[in-house]
């Protein structure tokens, strides 16, 4: 459940009287999820009225939030924090951190069918990797949360990156890890070829791609977050794999 200060708190804001969602609109949206979730709600007009008072846009939004099942109100307010009029808005931001933070569990499952498995064993097996854990785990609420920024990938380049540390037994930067990698691969008897390609993978790839199209000029799209994420996995899998092997 999501509790009902959370709600009240996520009203305010998103129905701020200075910056917020106008009386019309939060009678647009909220009849629109009515209908899309075959829900009644209270409020589908202006103006506000209980009984014969009018109640305000922030008591209003929260009345009908209610109305709604505990999943379908993570995405009605996740789906709000993201319509383009709040994009500079930091308590909306903040408030969707903090949605995702309290509440992600009660996300859509929106990582692809055929890389969930890999996720979910890549999950299992960080437990053994504290802090790199902790860092894939902040970047898969935000991947399930739809919060593609900057720090999502961030979040993957020191999940990597703690890995390869922990593993290797080295407290180097990623850039400077490329020929320790490449003596562990070689230890485990992995083929030349193999070895290359993980390794260009890695540095060649990854490493260039955040320190040109993230660090500075954020210059990346919603897809190739998804693709990222996605290879880190398969490239933290493996490294994990070889490493249970030979422990």
């Amino acid at each position: 459940m999501i509790d009902n200060a959370f709600l009240s708190y996520a009203a305010s804001i998103l129905a701020d009287t200075n910056d917020g969602l106008s009386g019309s609109e939060i009678c647009k949206f909220c009849n629109q999820y009515a209908v899309e979730y075959n829900k009644t709600i209270k409020y589908t007009q202006q103006p506000f009225k209980k009984d014969t008072s009018n109640i305000n846009k922030a008591q209003a939004l929260r009345a009908n939030l209610a109305c709604f099942e505990p999943e379908q109100q993570f995405v009605i307010i996740r789906n709000l924090c993201d319509l383009v009029k709040f994009a500079n808005n930091p308590k909306v931001n903040e408030l969707k951190l903090t949605l995702i933070k309290n509440y992600g569990y009660l996300a859509p499952q929106e990582i692809a069918q055929q890389i969930l498995e890999t996720v979910n064993q890549v999950r299992h097996w960080l437990d053994n990797y504290p802090e790199a854990k902790e860092h894939y785990e902040v970047a898969l609420e935000k991947k399930n949360g739809k919060i593609y920024e900057r720090n999502l990938l961030d979040d993957l380049r020191l999940s990597l990156e703690s890995l390869i540390k922990d593993i290797l037994e080295k407290q180097k930067s990623l850039e400077n890890l490329k020929s320790d990698l490449g003596d562990f691969l070689a230890k485990r008897d992995i083929n030349v070829e193999i070895r290359n390609f993980y390794i260009s993978t890695v540095f060649d790839f990854f490493v260039k791609y955040q320190n040109e199209r993230v660090k500075h000029k954020e210059q990346y799209k919603e897809i190739e977050v998804d693709f990222i994420f996605n290879q880190t996995t398969i490239l933290m899998q493996f490294l994990i794999t070889l490493h249970k092997q030979h422990a």
